[in-house]
């Protein structure tokens, strides 16, 4: 029992890289399943304590493994997969062997699940849930009589809120509706009882506080669902005259996000009035108050710009990302064919460069799956922090590994 087995470990999507990680061997014999992972200590185990990454496994006898990364939340040796994020190998390692391997470390996506809604604030319900909501659908009914609702995401947890019309109750103060969930093959149905139904006013909240971005729409938040938008009240001027700029509203009712789109001209202030009942929601409630918000722009050089070569793609299309320090997105572009890459109007600090190579082709970064044996889009980061200043243009190269 003299082998060993050398490699590295590192998240699938995020630069910066976790410690304290487990590496696993599984020996693959007659009485080996994948599904060992979820239930069974390994044969072999060792740790990656620094954020190197790098791992040695030694002391293993001649053989056939499966080879498991493990970001192991609960130091159970198993992998847990609504806490621990997993990497693996789609063939087994046959030892002994000179090659040296490389794990990426992903957080799988759970299959969908609701769990029972609780009454929120007034008419409302949250309804929380494992896996993604994209393509939930949802029916309310009484007494099989179907209630208008809408559905809404709080920001930040997996919960929907479902807003429904206030529903006349019996005589008791408690009485019940139905809720009927599907989400692709996945049903499920809820009673909910309900109570008070007193729903709260309209508020409106702005998202920038003074600046508008070069390349920024306005963006407002509203507390309830909109209904109605009547875009003939909503005026937007310049701040030194009373010219009227055009716009185009887009309204985002998962996330309750009014914004409003238009040309912005460099240090220029603008005013927004949107009147008294310009806005009804749900509630059948407008807005009492009219919204006034005040917005001024930066002049082109206050911005930098970035143009950027790719070299050695192997497949279109591809995602470019500039992210912060924090690993936000700052600017995305989808990229399906060779040319110069222009970034524009950048605000100045230092940003990290990544390409996803979009395999699916569905314009985001799409993890994978252990059992079916589905390895996540690959992620390629350029090695060094892009330095965007003002009045700047960068221009860069990117040549990704082949």
């Amino acid at each position: 029992d003299s082998l060993q087995v050398l490699g590295s470990v590192s998240d699938a999507l995020l630069k910066q890289k976790d410690k304290d990680l487990s590496i696993m061997l599984y020996e693959v014999d007659e009485k080996y399943q994948d599904s060992l992972v979820y239930k069974q200590n390994p044969r072999y185990i060792t740790n990656a304590a620094d954020t190197s990454g790098v791992f040695k496994i030694e002391n293993i006898k001649a053989g056939k493994y499966r080879l498991i990364g493990l970001k192991d939340e609960n130091k159970n040796h198993r992998f847990d997969p609504k806490s621990d994020k997993i990497g693996f190998l789609n063939m087994p390692i046959d030892l002994p062997t000179q090659e040296t391997f490389d794990l990426r470390l992903f957080k799988e996506v759970a299959p969908f699940k609701a769990y029972k809604p609780v009454q929120n604030s007034g008419a409302s319900a949250v309804l929380a849930y494992e896996g993604s909501a994209k393509e939930v659908q949802i029916e309310l009914k009484k007494n099989k009589e179907i209630y208008p609702h809408k559905v809404s995401k709080i920001v930040g947890k997996d919960s929907l809120i479902l807003w429904f019309k206030p529903i006349k109750l019996q005589k008791s103060e408690v009485d019940s509706v139905e809720i009927a969930l599907k989400n692709g093959t996945y049903h499920q149905n809820f009673t909910f009882k309900i109570r008070s139904q007193k729903t709260d006013s309209l508020k409106i909240s702005p998202v920038q506080a003074k600046f508008l971005g070069l390349n920024e729409n306005i963006s407002l938040n509203s507390n309830l669902p909109l209904a109605k938008i009547d875009e003939r009240m909503i005026k937007i001027t310049t701040k030194d005259t009373t010219n009227l700029v055009p716009f185009k509203v887009i309204y985002d009712e998962m996330n309750l996000n009014l914004q409003l789109e238009f040309k912005k001209e460099p240090l220029t202030k603008y005013n927004l009035k949107i009147a008294s009942g310009a806005l009804l929601d749900f509630f059948e409630h407008s807005n009492k108050k009219p919204v006034l918000y005040e917005l001024e722009t930066k002049n082109i050089s206050d911005y930098g710009n970035l143009r950027l070569d790719l070299e050695n793609v192997k497949q279109y299309p591809v995602i470019v990302e500039l992210t912060d320090k924090n690993g936000v997105v700052q600017q995305s572009k989808i990229i399906d064919k060779t040319g110069t890459i222009n970034f524009d109007l950048i605000k100045p600090e230092l940003y990290t460069l990544r390409i996803i190579y979009d395999d699916n082709k569905n314009g985001v970064w799409d993890t994978g799956n252990y059992l079916q044996k589905l390895q996540p889009e690959e992620v390629i980061y350029f090695p060094k922090s892009i330095d965007i200043r003002a009045n700047w243009d960068v221009q860069q190269t990117f040549i990704l590994k082949k």
